[in-house]
């Protein structure tokens, strides 16, 4: 079974996560990704948390860290390079000036085929 952390930490410009501003968006991506059963969703509120639960569970190449405000891309990016088995997302509104040749996925919030979004961040 696969494993997707949503690491619920970070913020971008005037939207805050201490006011809820990500909390639709957890809420969607989690029933997105848990739609077929074959995924295990959790949100946690720190990448170092979901590191230590990575390494007691389930091997590096079943599982998703997923990011979703491009103010944690720089954090996204040392989690990829210090483990280069882990697939690494980043998923924004804002993600069009964003690197995307150092191993993070970068995906854009926008209108579209959710089961693009879903096989992009399983895949």
């Amino acid at each position: 079974m696969k494993k997707v952390f949503i690491v619920d930490a970070g913020q971008w410009g005037m939207f805050n996560r201490a006011k809820g501003d990500y909390k639709d968006t957890n809420e969607l991506l989690i029933r997105i990704l848990e739609k077929e059963g074959e995924v295990a969703v959790e949100v946690v509120n720190d990448a170092e948390l979901a590191l230590q639960k990575i390494g007691s569970s389930v091997p590096e190449e079943d599982t998703t860290l997923l990011f979703t405000t491009r103010g944690m891309f720089r954090d996204a990016q040392e989690i990829k390079e210090q483990h280069p088995g882990l697939k690494v997302v980043v998923y924004s509104g804002l993600a069009d000036d964003l690197p995307r040749d150092k191993g993070v996925v970068v995906l854009e919030k926008t209108a579209g085929d959710i089961e693009e979004l879903r096989e992009a961040i399983l895949a």
